[in-house]
């Protein structure tokens, strides 16, 4: 299970930037993309660790499918608040950052 948990935790991840991506690739708006970055560059982060600590788990205790898949569906339903919450602090702060310009994310995702 530890083994797949890690596998399924990078996949989701590679799935997550991926989108993200070609979201910010295909949108006009600055602010919207600079809206997609934060809250997927968090969620994915987010993901990443609470997925690593679910495969620790799954590592050092024998766990049935039951709590496995409760532990990643907790994860993934966490990931998303997790991007949304981020997401709301971005477009709380007044001042509002282009991140996706100064890192060249545009770039990257054309």
């Amino acid at each position: 299970m530890n083994k797949l948990a890690t596998s399924g935790d990078a996949i989701l991840s590679a799935a997550n930037l991926g989108i993200g991506c070609y979201q910010i690739a295909t949108s006009d708006d600055q602010h919207e993309k600079n809206e997609i970055f934060v809250e997927t560059v968090s969620s994915t982060v987010f993901g990443g660790l609470a997925g690593f600590g679910v495969s620790i788990l799954l590592f050092s205790n024998p766990v049935g499918w039951t709590i496995a898949i409760a532990a990643g569906v907790g994860v993934a339903a966490s990931s998303i608040a997790v991007g949304k919450g981020f997401k709301a602090f971005y477009n709380s702060k007044s001042e509002k950052i282009d991140i996706v310009n100064k890192i060249g994310v545009d770039q990257w995702c054309n």
